[in-house]
């Protein structure tokens, strides 16, 4: 992260407003942090101009970046905070002031990069089996936000519905993950929402499902088809429909003979809102018993 800039040591305050003076008016905005940065970091703008000025890439390579790093030094366990930032408020900007009474805004914005970076440690025996012998069915599993983890779901037997090679219209696909009980807390609580994406067929990264794309852009104005993606937590249970992706899915593989069945990534997303939340998945039972339920109502064509 380069060079210390400065730093800033206090307690927040989310219910508070801060009131500053706009062209002669007071003014009050939601809650904020300003740090007041150092004044060779700022003499420095004065001291290479106006060559980094000139253009976009002699900006870039004077600054790069701000990087918010928290002092974790002298924390015990359970100590500390999650906070986060809105970045693409219209009062987030590094402010350059000069000569008295002038001054330089540097807005932060959509057209900012944005980036978050974290790092975890200390799991448990059984996170780290899980780590070290995947492609197994285990009973109980784990989500965590902030790149954190996933549970892979593995359906394959999926392509039985077509076995005969007659296709099927999907009415309905749906599957229930549930909360182990027991498991969470007041400080160690289950998400409100969770997704159901795939692996990328590139590399195996994160990627959408045509059910989720659909909620996130609809493909016609008035269709109310994308509200019945889910994920959203009702009671121990988070339900996902899924019938545009699996009708996808059988008739690639008959039409097609692609199978594009590369099962499901279960996760806490990162957004809408930002949480440190963090789940154990309940993947027990047998037959009828079992607490992750795959339900499809589908008419023979």
């Amino acid at each position: 992260t380069s060079d210390l800039i400065e730093t800033w040591e206090g307690e927040f305050a989310p219910a508070d407003s801060v009131t500053f003076i706009e062209e002669g008016k007071e003014v009050k905005a939601l809650p904020q942090l300003r740090i007041k940065l150092s004044s060779a970091f700022g003499q420095s703008f004065i001291d290479n101009s106006p060559g980094i000025f000139a253009s976009q890439e002699n900006f870039d390579d004077f600054l790069n970046g701000l990087a918010i790093v928290p002092d974790a030094s002298g924390l015990g366990s359970g100590q500390g905070a999650i906070a986060p930032f809105y970045l693409n408020s219209i009062h987030s900007s590094l402010t350059l002031y000069y000569n008295d009474t002038l001054f330089k805004e540097f807005n932060i914005n959509t057209s900012s990069e944005r980036v978050n970076t974290y790092e975890l440690s200390d799991w448990s025996a059984d996170i780290v089996n899980q780590l070290t012998n995947p492609h197994v069915n285990y009973e109980r599993t784990y989500l965590q936000a902030m790149g954190g983890l996933k549970t892979k779901i593995e359906i394959p037997e999926i392509f039985d519905l077509v076995k005969d090679g007659n296709r099927i219209l999907i009415n309905e696909a749906k599957i229930n993950f549930q909360i182990e009980p027991g498991s969470e807390s007041d400080e160690f609580f289950a998400p409100d929402r969770l997704l159901l994406l795939q692996p990328s067929d590139v590399d195996g990264t994160n990627s959408l499902i045509i059910d989720l794309i659909d909620e996130i852009a609809p493909p016609a104005p008035n269709w109310s088809g994308h509200t019945n993606y889910g994920g959203s937590r009702d009671g121990n249970t988070y339900t996902f429909h899924f019938n545009r992706h699996l009708q996808q899915l059988l008739d690639d593989y008959l039409i097609k003979d692609e199978n594009n069945n590369r099962g499901f990534y279960l996760i806490v997303p990162s957004d809408r809102p930002i949480t440190p939340a963090r789940m154990i998945l309940d993947n027990s039972g047998t037959g009828k018993d079992k607490k992750i339920k795959l339900k499809i109502t589908y008419t023979k064509l």
